[in-house]
């Protein structure tokens, strides 16, 4: 028969390990997974040189380890995140030693929970970047060995410490508030130690320095773009990710952390109170000193994630776990009731977070489209084809790592110059046939202006437009390549200007299985099926004939069955910017307008219409054929 602690702490390890391998592959890699992705395609020995002159402000264990387990593993999204889930399992046998040492078995059971069910400890222990799981590992690692060295002082141990806190340096940097603390641990309780501290201190930065001397510039420039953190929000942050996740995502989120926070409270006075005073300084400092640091870094720092505080999970998770225990072990039973529904709370805050992240991985998790761009890409790719990315995207290299397609990036540095931009763009459209462009329209830090995609959605043929989860992925067709992905139409007004061609886009994408209504594909009864809401997208390419002396107004209209306007669009070309009188003889612009889809529309059929009238007299202008307007497409809209 086995221990019912040992029967208990077996069945939170296998609950653990499930929680980290839900949807583990089935997740995309987000941009800084990505990064790790590169260091494991070269060999070990260039890993370090490779991340020196970048700048690389993460600790290289990371990176010399997935190198290695690369090799064997292989790097599928599964694979590499499975390196995270090793030490994010086997953290919980050390919290549970630990917290038996703290207060007993109840402690150790409590600590390693709560640590199992934390969503924010579930997601790190998926994440490529492995570093937040390890640095948890090894410091936790480092206060056994320090409570060991303590109660039996011997050479082997206090080197085995010094070798933890190496390995703390060499896997997160702020795992240094861990170390800290444990000088605190022996100033309060064992001050006659505190000098073997010092020396083991001492073995472990001669063998940290190496890296540290050659990073620190990588490190120190990273803090010259401040941010404007609120106390009180980043407090709310960094408290709901130790907590309940950011996943929780419901109003009771701050009232679970106020109980949590004075559970920790309750727990640090019960271990002052109880004599063992080392210990609430070790877990004080540990915990405060590490969301100080985090909040001063910020206000030297913009960039910022909630998870910036995992290193200091252990203590937080330590002291409401010892708050818990120290009001079930109260006399009265009010008191007791309050610390089983205290941690009921706090536990079914963390099954709702779970729930949430596992449940939707689009919207809690990390699903944004990635693969489906790249499979999209590689299934229309076509010779002439180039892909730009419009910031430093690691996970696009990632997925489209295999793709057979020239890639560049625009703007190609920061900050981006506007010149610099169009004219690499300029260069880019008269080299190839078609565009494949993911707009950073949610995360604008590297171009501020949107320079990319204004040049390339105002100069070239919008072929084609997905949106995914997070990410749309565009394709632009250059003006000299537009004509392969239209439907020639060749009607000329005024002896003056040919509309040569249309392209629709229904909802971003072509008519017919992709297939565009053009490469000479006739108009038919069916060629435009649309729904309420739905956004249709006409582009129009103008060819000018001979000088233009009036402006004229394009009109696209969408008629119903009974010949009433369901929707139009009229302005002058090219979003107003145009106007007719200034086109040149044998010039060529694509001209795009959009209509809206009435979301009360009624089944009906319906006839796609476009033409010129004069801009002040509002008189439509004559084709050749005599007709004042072009019927680019018939249709219908379904109502249901």
């Amino acid at each position: 028969m086995f221990p019912r602690s040992l029967s208990l702490m077996i069945a939170i390890l296998c609950l653990a390990f499930w929680l980290r391998l839900v949807n583990l592959g089935f997740q995309e890699f987000r941009a800084d997974e990505g990064y790790s992705f590169p260091y494991t395609q070269m060999p070990l020995a260039q890993v370090i040189p490779a991340l020196i002159p970048v700048g690389e402000e993460h600790a290289p264990l990371h990176y010399l380890v997935l190198n290695v387990w690369a090799d064997m593993a292989g790097t599928s999204e599964f694979a590499m995140r499975y390196l995270a889930v090793l030490p994010g399992v086997l953290l919980l046998p050390l919290l549970f030693r630990w917290g038996r040492r703290l207060q007993g078995e109840s402690q150790g059971l409590l600590m390693a929970l709560f640590a199992a069910v934390s969503q924010s400890l579930v997601w790190l222990g998926q994440d490529v970047r492995n570093q937040y799981v390890t640095v948890m590992f090894v410091t936790t690692l480092a206060t056994l060995l320090l409570a060991r060295a303590v109660a039996r002082p011997s050479a082997t141990h206090w080197l085995l410490y010094a070798l933890a806190c190496a390995l703390t340096m060499y896997s997160h940097y702020y795992g240094v508030f861990a170390l800290l603390s444990h000088g605190f641990f022996l100033l309060v309780g064992a001050r006659r130690l505190l000098w073997r501290w010092l020396a083991a201190g001492l073995v472990a930065a001669l063998l940290f320095a190496p890296w540290l001397v050659v990073t620190l510039p990588g490190w120190l420039g990273q803090l010259t773009v401040p941010g404007n953190p609120q106390l009180r929000d980043y407090l709310l942050t960094v408290g709901q990710e130790l907590t309940v996740g950011p996943a929780f995502d419901h109003p009771a989120g701050p009232w679970v952390l106020a109980l949590a926070a004075v559970l920790a409270m309750v727990g640090w006075l019960a271990l002052w109170q109880r004599g063992q005073r080392a210990w609430a300084a070790l877990l004080g400092f540990w915990l405060v000193s590490t969301a100080v640091t985090v909040y001063l870094v910020l206000l030297r720092r913009s960039i910022f994630n909630a998870y910036y505080i995992a290193p200091a999970a252990p203590a937080w998770w330590a002291l409401v776990s010892l708050g818990i225990l120290a009001l079930a072990q109260n006399r009265r039973r009010l008191v007791r009731t309050t610390a089983v529904a205290s941690a009921g709370i706090v536990l079914a805050a963390a099954a709702l977070s779970l729930v949430h992240y596992h449940g939707n991985v689009v919207k809690y998790g990390r699903y944004y489209g990635y693969r489906a761009i790249a499979a999209h890409i590689a299934a229309n790719l076509e010779p002439g084809d180039v892909f730009v990315a419009h910031f430093p995207d690691p996970a696009l290299t990632y997925y489209l790592w295999d793709i057979d397609i020239p890639q560049t990036m625009q703007p190609a540095s920061f900050p981006a110059d506007t010149v610099v931009t169009e004219q690499a763009l300029a260069d880019l459209a008269a080299t190839y046939e078609r565009i494949w462009f993911v707009p950073a329209h949610r995360s604008p830090f590297w171009d501020p202006e949107n320079i990319t995609f204004r040049w390339l959605d105002y100069h070239n043929l919008l072929e084609q437009a997905h949106q995914y989860p997070r990410l749309e992925l565009l394709a632009f067709r250059p003006p000299h390549a537009a004509s392969r992905a239209m439907t020639p139409l060749n009607e000329t007004v005024n002896e003056q200007i040919r509309l040569a061609g249309v392209r629709l886009l229904v909802n971003g994408a072509p008519l017919g299985n992709g297939a565009p209504l053009g490469n000479g594909a006739p108009v038919t009864a069916d060629s435009l099926f649309l729904r309420p809401g739905d956004e249709l997208t006409v582009t129009l390419q103008w060819e000018t004939l001979a000088e233009i002396p009036r402006d004229y107004t394009v009109f696209v209209h969408l008629l119903m069955a009974d010949g009433a306007l369901l929707a139009q669009h009229d302005s002058a070309p090219l979003w107003g910017t145009r106007p007719t009188t200034t086109w040149q003889p044998g010039e060529m612009l694509l001209d795009r307008h959009v209509l809206s889809i009435p979301t009360d529309a009624p089944p009906t059929a319906v006839r796609l219409l476009a033409g010129l009238y004069d801009s002040q007299t509002i008189e439509r202008q004559l084709f050749a054929t005599g007709q004042d307007a072009v019927l680019l497409a018939v249709g219908a809209v379904d109502g249901r």
